[in-house]
């Protein structure tokens, strides 16, 4: 790998990691607060997440 496909590769996981992070943040403040929906719900996220993880894993 080049450089910059590792700077990308890193930058890639680290933004998973910090979308997972959102959508389990937002999934605590919606079991106490219900009105607040700030992200969209877990099942949206979890699939919108599986269909990155296999378009990268594809790539």
């Amino acid at each position: 790998l080049t450089v910059s496909e590792r700077v990308i590769a890193i930058l890639l996981t680290l933004g998973e990691r910090v979308t997972v992070m959102l959508s389990i943040f937002s999934y605590i403040i919606s079991r106490y607060v219900p009105a607040v929906s700030l992200f969209p719900t877990t099942k949206q996220v979890d699939s919108w997440y599986l269909a990155r993880y296999n378009h990268l894993s594809v790539d």
